[in-house]
């Protein structure tokens, strides 16, 4: 098993927590556990023994606690998706040092606290869904100044502030914006 690349359990009916062994295989780049009843916390060194890894779907799970900020050490990873779960905390600003990132899905979480202005360094981010969370504080200008942002959603959040006056101009890539 040192050689699996990729794992891929998604629709199944799992259920319990996922052994850390997943999380340890150092060649794998793509983890799929998409709609299952996998609970528990996500391990805090996450990330920690997977260099190679591309993209984490999480989503559709039972999972609490808060997203290990030791996933910034998967600098490779270019999805993540956690949505659909009952992560809580903030999100970690060191997200900003995954700049392969091209989706950050976050939605239908209980995360809170304000939107990282380290997002900005995600230079490659095409879809940022952070709606149905309970984010606060104002949108961060940042993000729109992000030229390859396809998608942006911040609905049903409490974020305050003011949009561009021409999001057109700000962000001339948005083919989905829900704020």
């Amino acid at each position: 098993m040192h050689t699996l690349k990729f794992l891929d359990f998604t629709d199944n009916q799992l259920s319990g927590s996922v052994s850390s062994f997943v999380f340890n295989m150092s060649s794998i780049s793509d983890i799929r556990l998409t709609n299952n009843r996998l609970s528990g916390e996500l391990p805090k060194n996450i990330g920690s023994y997977l260099p190679y890894l591309k993209a984490l779907f999480l989503d559709k799970n039972m999972f609490h606690g808060k997203i290990p900020s030791a996933l910034s050490k998967c600098k490779q990873l270019q999805q993540l998706n956690l949505q659909f779960n009952n992560l809580s905390g903030a999100i970690p600003k060191e997200i900003g040092n995954l700049t392969m990132l091209k989706g950050i899905y976050l939605e239908y979480n209980k995360l809170h606290g304000e939107i990282p202005h380290e997002i900005a360094n995600l230079l490659n981010l095409e879809d940022l869904v952070l709606g149905m969370n309970i984010l606060v504080g104002v949108f961060p200008a940042a993000i729109f100044n992000m030229s390859t942002l396809k998608v942006l959603m911040l609905i049903n959040n409490s974020l305050s502030g003011s949009l561009p006056s021409r999001i057109d101009l700000s962000l001339p890539t948005v083919e989905v914006l829900d704020c």
